[in-house]
């Protein structure tokens, strides 16, 4: 009986609270999360028109640097644009050139030709060396024109200064989660599906009972067609209603999830005892970026 229900537990909201306060207490490092990849990277930027592109469209439109998290030259392309009004509504692809490598992406924006302002926003298509993880990242910067190039003569230097900003908003990842007790382990197996489909094994480490309740840590690893995902989490199982919730953290992961490592993760669910004891429920887990 004990072993069916060490098997069964998985962790109280209490106790994941008390496990997410003492991770978040500990250094990320810790943890294998890389702040510089989880952090937004903001620039200063300064371009300059480049009047050839009028003359000739494959040339960029603006030319200039950005400074702070990321240091390079940087490369603007217009695409489309057309005015309506006071305002100029456009396309562009964009590329920064660093020591550590090359970053790209196209964006969409607007530019008010009354105050001289613009935004725009896009995404990295396409990242090398040091940046490589930046592909699919979010991408955002704007400033102020400096003169107004319509009303100037070609030639004149026109200044563009502002900010650009990458970053990257990972959804979470939101599973059903499919088990069976296996005793020998001690622990439980089964499957995922949903935004992460694979086998999914749960390995007991400790575990305590206090009256109806049982208080457990696991570890855990997730293996799918495109890489393996590890972690541990703690949790609380109830012996009345034979239902558990526990809350963990990723501590490893390969190939497609290599991201996810340090994120956190909580799963749910109910157990069902008989001749096999089968447990449905939820798994979830929480890029590291969103905390």
């Amino acid at each position: 009986m004990k072993t069916r229900l060490i098997v069964t537990v998985m962790l109280t909201l209490v106790l994941g609270s008390m496990l997410i306060a003492s991770v978040a207490a500990c250094p990320v490092e810790a943890h294998g999360c890389k702040p510089f990849r989880r952090m937004p990277l903001n620039c200063r930027l300064y371009i300059e028109l480049n009047w050839e592109v009028f003359t000739d469209p494959t040339v960029p439109s603006w030319i200039g640097k950005v400074r702070g998290d990321i240091k390079g030259d940087l490369y603007v392309y217009l695409v489309e644009s057309s005015i309506e009004g006071d305002t100029e509504y456009f396309s562009e692809e964009w590329r920064i050139e660093t020591k550590a490598g090359v970053i790209e992406g196209v964006d969409e924006g607007v530019w008010s030709l009354t105050t001289l302002e613009w935004v725009a926003e896009g995404e990295v298509t396409a990242a090398t060396g040091k940046w490589n993880y930046l592909v699919g990242y979010n991408m955002r910067y704007g400033g102020k024109v400096t003169p107004n190039p319509f009303e100037v003569d070609p030639g004149t230097k026109i200044i563009g200064r502002g900010t650009l900003t990458i970053w990257r908003v990972r959804a979470p990842l939101r599973c059903e989660l499919s088990i069976i007790l296996n005793e020998t382990l001690p622990g439980w197996e089964g499957t995922v599906s949903g935004d992460i489909e694979g086998s999914y094994v749960w390995i007991l480490k400790e575990s305590t009972v206090e009256g109806t309740t049982e208080y457990y840590l696991g570890t855990w690893v997730i293996e799918t067609d495109c890489g393996s995902i590890s972690g541990f989490d703690a949790g609380v199982f109830s012996y009345e209603t034979l239902e558990w919730v526990a809350f963990g953290r990723v501590t490893a992961a390969t190939g497609k999830w290599s991201y996810l490592v340090g994120s956190f993760m909580w799963n749910s669910g109910t157990a069902t005892l008989g001749e096999v004891v089968t447990g449905e429920g939820k798994l979830t887990i929480l890029p590291c970026w969103h905390w």
